[in-house]
């Protein structure tokens, strides 16, 4: 080997060390996080005694956390609605390091008709139960022992799910109020199989979830299926026999709303709707071809459609869904007409490569940077998060591409907003729906393929972004007590970071905002010269957010060298003053920040492919102090430390400060 290729190896393998001895410093155990986060907790007041006040129902496979019961006198004392409690658990084999936590949602009755989620610990306020215990005669006289786990486990199950009905869990917006989520480790499992045992459900056991009462013959009443649609013949064909197909079992109606397809286009969907008529399917009542030309405007289309449909259930979907399960409509609509249902929604996946089964939506997330699709891209063939794309799952939002509810509810929340043409009014009509009480739900035990690509487009072009944040403005300015906020998806999973999986804080705890409180100008009218501008180099900003006092702005984003070993670059963040004349282009001035690397599990788990970039995040927090009001492009400059290649290229957000 030449001397020169020697030095260079000499110098790529100290980055490499230096990268690994960073990358340590960024990683945190669970006990280590648990134990600080305990002992920086305490429960807001002593005990009340709990012989007096509640009892437990337990795992007797386990031992309750030092504070439950703590806990427990504490929370029924702040709320005195509540009648049961339930908290998160973990396990902790005897001599050895506590692990595998489960950060639980609130009060979700659908999830619970799959799992017994409240876990190993959950207490009844007893002065209630004892007035409600004669409903409950052969349950009341459960005894504590551990002789036969089996029958005491469903016993036990029977015992809880029949108090939260009592406790009106499936009456529209109580069991919020009276079945609440301590969001502590009130439990801890000798083991994982252990945990598992305790929450499944055995055969003996039948969840106390209430049973739609159908009419005599089994009808669900007429389903209007509502598809905006424009110039995609083919992909509505694709979509309309999805329907055809999988739903034999229904009476519903086809509304067609069309904003102004070519003549071209119109006269082959006529066509197709023509021969549609013709075939006589099964449950088809009617089919409808709404033809209005006009700007895209989502919100629109569906309450045109919403208004022309004569059944009493509404379903929305795009046209680049297709069905794929024969019964699958029929699944959410028993679902979407019980009494505390909102919306119904569907996981969806990609169909490009169906063998991967990639997911497109689970349900949506509500996290500080705004609505998103937790999973999204992950392989449906493994099982995230205790079950979360599996089964019933209740969720804050679904997405519109297909969403069924009652029409009822649906004129009850005024339809979809107005002043979301485009994106977050799917979000905006969930939200509503929840803050009126319903709870929303995602058959995740059920999938379609969603073709996204074709509804969606590039949403990183500039024009889109900025639209998108405006609507992401205007939904939070209908819901400011949701911003941020999320009753199904805990404050100790991952909030930061368009990571698409559900993980635990304490994995990204390890890392720190960079507060920038003072930055100097580059020369004004000229980028780095030095720097080539190269694709290469991906820059994405997934947020920029004001802080929590509002004094600065926090962008969160990552940045990778492809083709490269990414530990041997230094970054810049680059901010680049806006300009919107030519006149102004040679005024522009520039700002670089030295970046601090910010652990992202995620960036190496997507791509395995590249080299070193588990430190490629950033999370910058730029006081508002520190550069003139004004619009920011945002970039990422890049040197090799090793070879001296310098690289530069930009975002396509730009940042108000």
């Amino acid at each position: 080997m030449g001397l020169k290729k020697l030095v260079k190896q000499i110098l790529i393998n100290k980055y490499n060390k230096c990268y690994e001895k960073e990358l340590d410093s960024h990683l945190v155990s669970y006990q280590d996080w648990i134990t600080d986060l305990e002992d920086s907790q305490a429960p807001d007041s002593a005990p009340v005694s709990d012989s007096e006040e509640f009892f437990v129902i337990r795992s007797p496979r386990g031992r309750e956390a030092v504070h439950a019961r703590a806990w427990v006198g504490s929370w029924f004392a702040r709320f005195p609605e509540a009648l049961i409690l339930y908290g998160d658990e973990d396990v902790w084999p005897e001599g050895e390091e506590r692990q595998s936590p489960y950060f639980k949602p609130d009060w979700s009755p659908d999830l619970l008709a799959g799992c017994f989620y409240p876990g190993g610990f959950v207490a009844v306020r007893k002065e209630w139960f004892e007035t409600c215990a004669g409903e409950l005669p052969e349950l009341s006289k459960l005894q504590d022992s551990a002789e036969a786990f089996e029958k005491y486990r469903c016993n036990c199950q029977r015992l809880a799910c029949c108090l939260m009905k009592l406790a009106g869990g499936y009456e529209k917006g109580r069991g919020r109020k009276t079945i609440l989520h301590i969001p502590h480790i009130l439990f801890h499992h000798e083991s994982e199989a252990d945990r598992e045992a305790w929450m499944r459900y055995g055969e003996q056991f039948v969840p106390c979830e209430p049973q739609v009462d159908l009419p005599e013959d089994g009808a669900l009443g007429m389903l209007s299926v509502v598809i905006p649609s424009k110039d995609n013949p083919d992909l509505l064909e694709k979509c309309i026999h999805g329907i055809l197909e999988t739903s034999a079992d229904l009476r519903y109606e086809i509304i067609v709303v069309d904003n102004g397809s070519s003549q071209e286009s119109r006269v082959q969907i006529e066509a197709l709707l023509k021969a549609v008529r013709r075939s006589g399917a099964a449950g088809l009542a009617r089919l409808l071809y709404h033809y209005e030309p006009m700007e895209f405007d989502f919100s629109r289309m569906c309450n045109l459609g919403a208004r022309k449909a004569s059944g009493e259930l509404l379903l929305f979907l795009n046209d680049d869904v297709e069905l794929v399960e024969p019964g699958c409509l029929k699944g959410m609509a028993q679902l979407a007409v019980r009494p505390f249902t909102g919306a119904v929604g569907l996981k969806l996946l990609y169909p490009d490569v169906k063998e991967l089964q990639r997911i497109q939506h689970a349900g949506i997330t509500n996290l500080p940077m705004g609505p998103v699709h937790k999973l999204q891209f992950c392989s449906d063939e493994k099982v995230y998060a205790f079950g979360r794309n599996r089964g019933r799952q209740n969720v804050l939002a679904v997405t519109a591409a297909c969403l069924m509810v009652e029409k009822e509810k649906f004129l009850e929340t005024g339809g979809f907003a107005g002043e979301l043409p485009v994106a977050f009014n799917d979000v905006d009509l969930c939200f509503r729906l929840y803050e009126l009480g319903y709870e929303n739900v995602c058959r995740c035990d059920s999938f379609a393929f969603h073709d996204e690509s074709y509804s969606r487009g590039d949403d990183e072009a500039p024009e889109k972004l900025e639209r998108l944040l405006e609507e992401r403005r205007r939904l939070y300015e209908r819901h400011p007590l949701l911003e941020g906020v999320d009753p199904y998806y805990s404050v100790y999973l991952n909030r930061e970071g368009l990571d698409t999986r559900i993980r635990p804080r304490y994995e990204t705890q390890g890392n720190h905002v960079q507060q920038i409180k003072e930055l100097t100008p580059c020369s004004a009218g000229q980028e780095p010269t030095d720097y080539r501008q190269d694709p290469c180099l991906m820059v994405r900003v997934e947020s920029a957010l004001e802080n929590a006092e509002q004094s600065g702005v926090n962008i969160t984003g990552w940045s990778v060298v492809l083709g490269d070993n990414n530990a041997c670059y230094e970054k810049e963040l680059i901010l680049r003053e806006a300009k919107d004349t030519a006149a102004d282009e040679m005024l522009k001035r520039y700002y670089r920040i030295p970046l601090e690397g910010q652990y992202r599990p995620d960036l190496s788990e997507n791509m395995p492919d590249q080299v070193n970039v588990g430190l490629c995040g950033y999370l910058v927090e730029l006081m508002h102090t520190v550069l003139p009001a004004g619009r920011y492009n945002v970039g990422i400059l890049a040197r090799n430390r090793v070879t001296s290649t310098k690289l530069i290229n930009w975002s396509n957000r730009v940042v108000e400060i």
